[in-house]
């Protein structure tokens, strides 16, 4: 199961790394810091667990809900 969650992570962080000021302005500022990074995170393994999205998918959502 931890190689399961350590692989979720890995690729949530990859993701992460690709978002700029440009594509994901919102989600940008909030991973910025230790705790908005980890709040960002979180928030992506329950999207991934929930709705079945990709760890790539739940960012434009993401976006979309900071956006309102």
């Amino acid at each position: 199961m931890e190689n399961i969650e350590q692989q979720l992570r890995a690729e949530i962080m990859a993701q992460l790394k690709r978002v700029t000021t440009l594509n994901a302005p919102n989600v940008y500022k909030l991973i910025q810091t230790e705790s908005g990074y980890r709040n960002m995170e979180n928030r992506i393994i329950s999207m991934v667990a929930v709705e079945g999205l990709t760890p790539s998918a739940c960012i434009p959502h993401i976006e979309n809900e900071l956006c309102l």
